[in-house]
C-alpha cells in the first residue's frame, strides 16, 4: 500500500566507501522534524550524466577530492554534473524544508520521506551498491531508514546498512523504543509513549512469531532487523527493514496477526526482491499468498479465503477486469483485487502442480538469486522450475492467467454412474470451461453416504471440454466440482455492495427529485447501459417501487428499518438506496464502503450501524459449487 506526496531536508557528512565495494555510497543525514528541515551529504563512486532532486531541495555543492564539480539546473528537479574518473569519491551536499503534506513530509509527530520522492540526489547512471546511512536527530526524535540497524548512539547518530541499493527511504516521530532479537533479527517497535505502553509488546510477540515461521520456509531475513514504526498517517507500507502502521490502525485487536505478517513479508519479496515496474507487479501476490493464504490455511481457514477472495473477484464486471501482468499497484479497488487476490490464486495453482516442498525450494531459489535486485514475473517462475523443462511448462500454465483478463466457468455435464460387473461403480462426464482455455488440474471431489467419506481425483483440463471416468470401491453419494475453491475460476455475481464500489458505471433510477445519490456513488459514471442498475429514492418511493415490482420478503425487508439503507437484491443486478432525507443519505454515505463483503447495510440519521449482513443462499454458498446428486440405492430406473 503506497502513497507519495511531498518531503523533508537532510544533510550528510562524507563517509569512506566500506566492504570493499567501488559501488559503496554513503548518505549523513541531519534532520529537524519540528522544522521540516534537513540536510544531507552523499559520498559515491565518481558518477556523470542527471541526477534528480526533490525541487523543494537545493543541490548546494558537488565536489570530488579536493576540486569543485560544476553543477547545471536543467529544471526544478532535475541536475547535471560531470565528475571526473579515477579513484576520488563524489560527494554531494544539500538541504531544503519539506513540511508534510498527507503522509509525505517532515513534522514533529512523524515524517516519512519515501525514496520515490528523492528527497537525497539520485544520479540517473548510479550503479546500485551498499549504503552505509547515517541519521541525526534533535532529543526527543528517533528514524529508522532502508536497512538493518548497526549501532545507535547520540553523538554518532543511528546507522543502517542495506546490502545493495541506489535509494532510501526514512521516517521519523517522537517515539518509545522496544526491541528484542529472533533468530538474528532485531525486532523493534517505534510507537508514541501511550501506544508502547499498551500496544509494543503484543506486536514483538506477533512479530517474533511470524519471523520464525517465515524464515523456516524462505530462508534469512535480508537486513539484520525488522521495525514496527507508528504514523500519524493512516498507513500500512513496507519498505526495506522497517514498516509504517497508521497510530489509529495498531489498537485494532487483528492487526498483529494479519497485516503486521502482510508488512513482514513484504521484506523478502517488494522490499527484498523488487519489482521491476515493466514487467508487473508480482510480489503483492506473492505476499497475499505467503503471508495472509498461510495464516489462514495453519488457523484450517484457507478455503474460506480463497471463497471470499473468488467472490470479490466476482463482483467486478467484465468491462472492469485488467490483466494480472499489467498490475503495478496503486489505489484502484479493481486492480488490486486483481494485484492481489487473483495473483496469489495463481501461485496456489503453481504450489498445487509442484507440490509444498518444491515450492518452497523455488521460492528460496528465486531469494537467493534475486534478493535487492529487481526482478519480474518471468523471473519468478523460472525460479520455481527446478529446470529448463520445468520452466517452460511453468510458463504455460501461468501465462494465460497473467496475460487474459477474468476467469473461467466451470460446470460439469452429462454426468453418469453405472455399476460394472466387478461391482465397482463409474462415473463419467465431461468437464467444461467456458471463457477461453485455461490450463488447470481440477479437482472433482466423490462423497459417499457421509461427507466424511471422500475421494479426491485431479483431472488435468486444457481445452473447453474434457470427458473423465472414475471410479470407486464404494457407491458415491454426489460429485462435487472444486469444493474447497482452490481453482481461480469464475463464481455467479455475488449481491454484495462491493459491486457498487467496482461498477465502471450504474444505471439510475431516481424515484425522488432533489436526492443525490451522488455522496454514496462518488463519481462512478451513469450510463443507460450500465450493467448494474441503482435505484434512489426516500424511504416511501422505494417501498412503493418494491410493492409494484412484486419484491417482498427477505430482499424488501430493509427498506422499512432505520433511516437509511443500501442493498442489491438477491440474484438480480439492482441495488436499492433509500433514506428519510439527505442527512440521513450522508450519514450512510459515510460507512458503506467498510461493508462492501456484505448484502445490506441500514444505519440511523447518525450514520450507526442498525443491521448489516449477508442473504442466507449466498452465505451457503448455493450455486457456487458445480455438483451432481446421485439418486439413492434403488431410485436409479
Amino acid at each position: 500500500m503506497h502513497r507519495w506526496l511531498m518531503l523533508l531536508g537532510l544533510l550528510v557528512t562524507t563517509l569512506a566507501p566500506a566492504w570493499g565495494n567501488d559501488d559503496a555510497w554513503s548518505l549523513r543525514v541531519w534532520l529537524d522534524p519540528s522544522a521540516a528541515s534537513l540536510r544531507g551529504e552523499m559520498t559515491l563512486a565518481p558518477v556523470s550524466g542527471e541526477l534528480r532532486l526533490h525541487p523543494a531541495l537545493r543541490l548546494e555543492g558537488a565536489s570530488q577530492g579536493e576540486d569543485a564539480i560544476a553543477v547545471e539546473r536543467l529544471a526544478p528537479g532535475r541536475y547535471r554534473l560531470d565528475a571526473a574518473e579515477g579513484e576520488a569519491p563524489l560527494t554531494l551536499s544539500w538541504r531544503g524544508r519539506l513540511p508534510r503534506r498527507d503522509a509525505i513530509g517532515l513534522a514533529a509527530d512523524g515524517g516519512l520521506l519515501p525514496a520515490a520522492i528523492a528527497w537525497h540526489p539520485q544520479p540517473e547512471a548510479m550503479s546500485p551498491g551498499p549504503l552505509t546511512l547515517t541519521l541525526h536527530l534533535p532529543a526527543g526524535q528517533r528514524g529508522v531508514a532502508s536497512g538493518g540497524l548497526m549501532e545507535e548512539g547520540a553523538e554518532e547518530g543511528v546507522r543502517f546498512h542495506h546490502p545493495l541499493t541506489t535509494q532510501a527511504s526514512l521516517a521519523t516521530g517522537p517515539w518509545a523504543v522496544r526491541e528484542r532479537v529472533i533468530d538474528g533479527v532485531r525486532l523493534r517497535t517505534l510507537f508514541p509513549e501511550t501506544l508502547d505502553e499498551a500496544f509494543a509488546e503484543t506486536y514483538l510477540d506477533a512479530a517474533a512469531d511470524h519471523l520464525a515461521a517465515f524464515q523456516a520456509r524462505l530462508g534469512p531475513f535480508p537486513v539484520a532487523s525488522f521495525s514496527m514504526a507508528a504514523s500519524p498517517a493512516p498507513l500500512g507500507v513496507a519498505f526495506p527493514g522497517f514498516t509504517l502502521l497508521g497510530e489509529r490502525v495498531i489498537p485494532l485487536p487483528f492487526i498483529p496477526h494479519t497485516s503486521l505478517a502482510h508488512e513482514l513479508m513484504h521484506g523478502w519479496w517488494g522490499a527484498g526482491v523488487a519489482v521491476d515496474d515493466a514487467a508487473g507487479n508480482w510480489a503483492e501476490a506473492l505476499t497475499t499468498y505467503l503471508a495472509d493464504h498461510a495464516l489462514d490455511e495453519a488457523r484450517g481457514q484457507a478455503s474460506k479465503t480463497r471463497r471470499r477472495w473468488l467472490r470479490d473477484l466476482a463482483a467486478l464486471s467484465e468491462a472492469n477486469t485488467p490483466a494480472l501482468v499489467d498490475f503495478r499497484g496503486g489505489a484502484d479497488a479493481a486492480e488490486r483485487l486483481i494485484g492481489y487476490q487473483h495473483g496469489a490464486l495463481l501461485f496456489h495453482q503453481l504450489r498445487r502442480r509442484l507440490g509444498d516442498a518444491a515450492f518452497d525450494a523455488g521460492l528460496r531459489r528465486f531469494a537467493d538469486a534475486w534478493m535487492h535486485r529487481e526482478a519480474g514475473w518471468s523471473d519468478l517462475i523460472a525460479s520455481l522450475a527446478g529446470d529448463e523443462a520445468e520452466r517452460q511448462a511453468l510458463m504455460a500454465v501461468a501465462t494465460p492467467w497473467l496475460e487474459r483478463p477474468g476467469r473461467p466457468a466451470l460446470h460439469l455435464d452429462g454426468v453418469r454412474l453405472t455399476r460394472g460387473e466387478d461391482g465397482r461403480w463409474r462415473i463419467d462426464g465431461e468437464l467444461v470451461q467456458e471463457g477461453g482455455v485455461w490450463p488447470m488440474e481440477v479437482p472433482l471431489v466423490l462423497e459417499g453416504a457421509s461427507a466424511d467419506e471422500r475421494q479426491v481425483f485431479e483431472v488435468a483440463l486444457e481445452s473447453p471440454r474434457r470427458a473423465f471416468v472414475l471410479e470407486s470401491a464404494t457407491r458415491p453419494r454426489r460429485l462435487l466440482l472444486d469444493p474447497a475453491f482452490e481453482l481461480p475460476r469464475r463464481l455467479p455475481p455475488p449481491s454484495i455492495l462491493r459491486r457498487l464500489a467496482l461498477a465502471p458505471a450504474l444505471r439510475l433510477a431516481s424515484l425522488t427529485p432533489g436526492l443525490d445519490a451522488q455522496a454514496v456513488i462518488g463519481e462512478t459514471p451513469i450510463a443507460d447501459e450500465a450493467a448494474l442498475t441503482l435505484v434512489v429514492g426516500d424511504t416511501r418511493a422505494v417501498v412503493e417501487w418494491l410493492a409494484e415490482a412484486g419484491i417482498d420478503g427477505a430482499a424488501a425487508a430493509p427498506a422499512t428499518r432505520g433511516q437509511a439503507r443500501l442493498w442489491l437484491l438477491p440474484g438480480r443486478p439492482i441495488a436499492l438506496l433509500s433514506a428519510d432525507g439527505p442527512e440521513a443519505l450522508a450519514a450512510l454515505a459515510r460507512r458503506w464502503r467498510h461493508h462492501g463483503r456484505q448484502g445490506y447495510l441500514v444505519v440511523d440519521g447518525s450514520g450507526e450501524t442498525l443491521a448489516v449482513g449477508g442473504w442466507e443462499a449466498e452465505r451457503t454458498g448455493a450455486g457456487e459449487i458445480p455438483g451432481v446428486d446421485f439418486a439413492p440405492p434403488g431410485d436409479e430406473e
